[in-house]
């Protein structure tokens, strides 16, 4: 999984190992106590490694075929890639 930082917070580029992924998680920080979502997914993450390669989203497009960098500057909080082919 890619986690961008915002632009605003430096823009860093990270990559995350995830150790599972709860629909249901128990254990979570007390300030989520009263986050009300319908949907609610909690993701373990095993290794967190900042991506220093500047062009690395260059071998990567959106699930519809578009750059990477339109999504990131678009107002989509998440969004999925894959490695071109």
């Amino acid at each position: 999984m890619f986690i961008k930082e915002s632009v605003v917070n430096g823009g860093a580029l990270y990559s995350a190992v995830l150790n599972g992924i709860e629909e249901k998680g128990e254990n979570y920080p007390n300030y989520y106590e009263d986050y009300d979502a319908l949907d609610k997914i909690w993701i373990r993450i095993k290794d967190l490694k900042k991506i220093e390669k500047n062009n690395f989203l260059d071998d990567y497009e959106t699930r519809a075929g578009g750059e990477v960098i339109n999504a990131i500057r678009s107002m989509s909080p998440n969004f999925f890639i894959h490695k071109k082919e």
